[in-house]
């Protein structure tokens, strides 16, 4: 009995030599996937460190902004009464 959850492929060659080309086709296919998951789990990380980046640069220019310009667009006192820091 085969199970259900375990991929299983089903060849009819004509020769060998037939089954020998399919595999290694199947194989590099394979081995492209893989590279194409490895590739975009890359890509995702990247992507997650960059967002953090530009979150962390939207807090500094806040900051920078309360230093040049006290007051928040509504009018409202936002910046820092102590002139020390």
């Amino acid at each position: 009995m085969i199970d259900q959850n375990t991929p299983s492929i089903a060849l009819r060659c004509h020769s060998a030599e037939d089954c020998h080309i399919i595999i290694k086709t199947l194989l590099m296919v394979l081995e492209t996937l893989r590279i194409v998951v490895e590739e975009n789990s890359h890509l995702k990380l990247e992507n997650a460190c960059q967002k953090r980046e530009i979150s962390e640069l939207k807090h500094i220019n806040r900051e920078l902004q309360w230093r040049v310009d006290p007051f928040s667009p509504d009018g409202d006192f936002v910046g820092n009464c102590n002139e020390d820091e």
